[in-house]
Parts: structure tokens; sequence; C-alpha cells
């Protein structure tokens, strides 16, 4: 039967060749075949099948097997799919088509999805006396396309979605036969190799000049031409300085002349490279603040114990969903072609990412989780897409390790505030940023255990303690804190940091404690934040060191505990004068705050 191509998508498919066989005896391969196969980690199954998967290891060409007897007339036809709806693949699936998936047909019905799968009703069985090889250039992005849509991957979808050998397809269709013959005996016609679309020629102009300032060395032209002739390129003078190299057509990532110096350079050995700066380099590099500042974040989330992570960009719709304060009202951005259901959007938190990271490690039985991240996400607002910094941070599991004197720590709530406190201190923004309770319920934080994150009266982020719910969800056994910030908003106000190092006080610091009782929903950061407004500038620090509700206290009022250290820079205080400072910042206070004196 004489066998015909017909191309009518050169676009898709710019290049078909087929070879038909007869009388061919459907075998096992020889043994040498199957082990090389199976030494590859493919099961050998019979001759033809055999003959075809050993080329595309060999050579990297994909190959299709068609029984002949059943292609109408003999002919091949590559379309797209058109009006065809459906179609069942080898593996006895009934696939749905786009009309522009591409298609190897016959004149009468669909024979093979082009690249991906071949169909259940061209298939070579146990009785096939003849068949047709198939040895094509498909477009990488059709094939990529069809392929991730319809879930269906192969070895051959794997290397025609990244591009092959642009002429070598004639080659592997006689590799093939000489295989097949070796194995079963047959008759083989003549090649019919149809391109329909001639691919244009790559001729590359190399300026060793050019090539000699992006490398940072000199290479000498003979060895440029020895390097480039040992990777198939053809090499030829085009003047002083000049050469015209064709790369080879199985390099289809070779383009331009960057590639050809890569090549150069690749042959040779990177490390022959001397690493110095290009003699135009300026002697100062502009400083860029943003770029400082992620960089400082950075190592400041480092040196308080947590490790940096990064997690997919996409996530799925049911964990994609903005935390209150943090894009608020903003809808997903959606991928258009996702690479699966499970990934149909892109992140509008990094959290959602950082409990993925917790839940695999705690899976390996992992006891402790400390991560952070500084990433970018996304949302939509009045149609238009915006991408904003963020820095998340997730703390589950042992914080403290046990030592000799202590017993260790367990992270939580105030574990990671402390570690965020460090970040607003390093960044010399603590006296900008302030921690209230959130006025409404987060579904994703703990009720009584959240916070909400405030620089100059604007919500910067939150953090808190995992919901119950979504803790047990999680399968978590030990308390788990996490927390998010704007960077962007903070860079926004023009911030570097600019941290600076003093050297210790030469005099020493006079502590006094006091306990103020006031009113149980008055937050401790309030009365820290009185104490300072209306002290001495001696006073250098205050800090919260108890809370008490209880007999002691009357109901609806509890017990604040703080400590006040006092230094001059200048000279040692004494008790006396400390002692009338602290009693009128206490009294400037307690009026302030409407508090008592607990004795």
């Amino acid at each position: 039967m004489p066998v015909t191509v017909q191309i009518d998508a050169p676009d898709l498919c710019p290049r078909y060749a087929a070879l038909a066989m007869t009388s061919v005896a459907i075998a096992r391969s020889p043994l040498w075949l199957r082990r090389r196969l199976e030494l590859c980690g493919m099961r050998a199954l019979k001759s033809v099948v055999d003959a075809t998967n050993y080329v595309m290891l060999e050579l990297g060409q994909p190959l299709h097997a068609f029984d002949l007897s059943k292609i109408a007339e003999g002919k091949i036809v590559v379309r797209r799919a058109g009006p065809d709806q459906t179609f069942t693949t080898l593996d006895d699936v009934n696939r749905r088509l786009e009309p522009d998936d591409l298609m190897i047909a016959d004149t009468a019905k669909p024979l093979a999805i082009a690249g991906v799968m071949g169909g259940l009703n061209s298939e070579v069985g146990d009785s096939t006396k003849a068949i047709l090889l198939e040895s094509a250039y498909f477009e990488p992005a059709t094939i990529a396309k069809t392929s991730r849509r319809l879930q269906l991957g192969s070895e051959a979808s794997y290397r025609f979605a990244r591009g092959i050998d642009r002429a070598g397809q004639p080659a592997a269709l006689r590799r093939a036969a000489e295989l097949i013959l070796e194995g079963g005996g047959g008759a083989v016609g003549e090649i019919i190799d149809v391109d329909a679309r001639p691919a244009a020629p790559r001729e590359i102009i190399l300026d060793l000049r050019a090539m000699e300032s992006l490398l940072g060395a000199p290479v000498e032209p003979a060895e440029t031409r020895r390097r480039l002739t040992a990777i198939g390129a053809e090499v030829s003078s085009g003047g002083r300085g000049i050469m015209k190299v064709v790369p080879p057509s199985w390099r289809p990532d070779v383009n331009e002349a960057a590639d050809l110096a890569e090549e150069v350079a690749r042959l040779s050995g990177l490390d022959d490279i001397p690493a110095v700066l290009p003699p135009r380099a300026i002697d100062r590099a502009i400083e860029n603040p943003e770029r400082s500042f992620y960089l400082a974040a950075r190592e400041v989330m480092l040196g308080a114990g947590f490790t940096e992570a990064i997690t997919l960009t996409f996530t799925s719709p049911s964990d994609n969903a903005p935390v209150e304060g943090l894009g608020a009202g903003a809808q997903p951005v959606k991928v258009e072609n996702p690479l699966s259901a499970e990934l149909g959007e892109l992140r509008m938190s990094l959290i959602p990412g950082l409990l993925g990271a917790l839940r695999f490690n705690l899976n390996r039985e992992a006891t402790a989780f400390h991560a952070f991240e500084i990433g970018k996400v996304f949302s939509m607002r009045d149609g238009v897409p915006i991408e904003i910094k963020h820095l998340a941070a997730v703390t589950s599991g042992l914080y403290l390790v046990p030592g000799i004197g202590h017993e260790g720590g367990v992270a939580g709530f105030y574990s990671l505030k402390g570690a965020i406190s460090s970040f607003f201190a390093a960044m010399d923004l603590e006296s900008r940023i302030s921690f209230r309770a959130l006025e409404t319920g987060v579904q994703l934080l703990h009720p009584r255990r959240a916070a909400e994150i405030v620089f100059d009266g604007s919500s910067t982020g939150y953090i808190g303690e995992l919901h119950p719910s979504k803790a047990m969800a999680l399968e978590l056994i030990s308390p788990c804190a996490v927390c998010e910030l704007d960077l962007t908003k903070l860079i926004s106000y023009g911030f570097a940091p600019r941290k600076t190092i003093e050297a210790p006080p030469r005099f020493p610091i006079i502590r006094r404690d006091v306990a103020l009782i006031v009113d149980q929903n008055l937050p401790a950061e309030m009365v820290t934040t009185t104490i300072k407004e209306v002290a001495s500038p001696l006073l250098e620090t205050v800090e919260v060191f108890d809370v008490y509700e209880g007999q002691a206290v009357a109901p609806g009022r509890k017990s604040v505990a703080l400590a006040c250290r006092y230094r001059s820079k200048e000279r040692t205080l004494t008790d006396e004068e400390v002692n009338r400072i602290h009693a009128a910042t206490v009294e400037q206070a307690r009026v302030r705050l409407g508090a008592e004196l607990r004795n």
C-alpha cells in the first residue's frame, strides 16, 4: 500500500517523516536491547515498541508506530482536531479534545494526539504484519499545552515540549528500522520526508573581541574554533576577529553570540576565568535602600533562630484568602493555564505556604519548626493586579533547647512577639510600632491570643497563635504561632536600617518596681507607654513582669507589675534621687490612667 503524508498545520508541525515496513514479526527484542531499556528505567514490551523507545533514549527523537493496515487509504494527515470532540488513547481512556489540539489522522478518523499519545484504533498488536513509523518535529508550545491540559504526560511529550533536533527525523527512522530488522525481520520501504516549513538559517556572527569582553578573559581564535567544532558547530571566517558559526541542529538552545561564548567558556572550565571586576566597573555601587532593608530583615530573622524558607507562589483557591488587615477586600489573581487544579491562583498570603512546610516537616518526625519567608503576594484591586512584599513567620515546638540551669521553652505567641519586637528594634522602628487586640475575630487566629501590629496608627500586620480548629486540622501537638507583615508599607515611609552599636554604659543601673491596679480591659502596653511619656529622661527601660487578677484585686480590675530602670550616662545616681524621680513618675502615670498603687 503506498503511503502519503499531508501537513495541514505547518505552524504546529513543520516537518513529518514516515517509514513503512512490511512482513514485520512482533516478537521479543534481543536480550541486549531489553537489558539496556531496563537499566534506563523502561519496561521492555515487544520488538517494535522497544525499538522506538530505544531510539528515543539514544537520539532524543520520540517515535511512534501505527498498524499500517488500520490507516485509511494509507494517508497520514497532520491537522488540528477541529470538530473532533473526543478521542480514545492507548490507555483506553476517552479524552476530550479542543479544536486547536494537534492530531495525527488518516482520511477517515484521528489516529493519535500528536506528540502525546497514540490511539487505541491504530495500536500495534501481536497480529500486526505491517507498520508505519512516525518521526516528526512538533512545536514545543502546542505539545506542552495539550499534555498539561489533558494531564497526560509521556516520555515523548516531555521531550517534544522542551524541543528536539530540528533535522534528526530521517536518521531516527533509519536507526529504528535497523533495530526492528534485527529483532524480527521484515521489509523496509522508502522514507517519506515532508518539510512543510523549513527551518530558518541559524548562522551566528561571533565577534571575538566582544566575546573576550563578555567572558573577562581572552581565548585564542584557534582554540575558540576548536571548541565550537567540538560541539558539532560549523565554523568559518567572517573577517578579522569575526567568525561565522552554524550551531548543530540538536542544540536549539544556542541562538546568539552569548550562547557561543558560554560554550567556549564551559568547554575549558569556568575556573579558568579570573574573578575580577570589568575595567570600567564603577568604584562604588549605588546604594539601594529597599534592598538593604530586605537584607537586614533577613539577617535579623536568621539571628532570632528562624530558618529562611521559599514556598510556591501558586496556591489553591481554598487556601487563598487574605487575613483581615492585610489585603482585606482584595480579590485573588487567577492563573489562566495552571500547572494543576490545586495551583490555580497566585498567593495572597505567605502563611499557607509556611504551614504546608510545617506539616511536611512534622510528617517526617521533626520536633520543632521555626521558619520565615520574605516574598511577594498578589491581589486584584479595581481590576488591576498588584504585588507587594510581605514577611511571614511560623514557629512551633521547642524554641529554647534545655540545658544546664534552664528547662528550655516551647514556642508560642510571646516567643514570636519577642522575635518580631527584636526585628523592629533592629530596624529602629520600635518607637512607632504598637500591638493592639484585634477588634474582630480572624478565622486563622486564636480569638484570645492574637494581636494587630500597628505602625503610626495604621495596621501593618498581625501576630497570633493558630485557631484551635486550624491547629487540629494540621494535627499539631505543640502550639503554633504565626505573623505576617506588610514590608512595602514600612519601606514606603523611607526607612532603612540605621541601628548603631554603642559601648556599654559606664555607670550602674538602678531598678525600682511598682504595681498599678488598672481597669481589666486596659492593655498593658498603654501602661508602659504612659510611664515613658511622663518619666524623666533618666528612665532607660520599663517592662511588665507580672499581671495578676484574683481575690486580692477588685472585680473588673487587674494588677500590672512593672520594672523601671534608671541610669545616667554622666554619673552615678543616688538612691534618694532615683526614689524622688520614680515617685513623681508613678504619681503622674497613676493620675493619667486612673490607677491605684498596690501595696
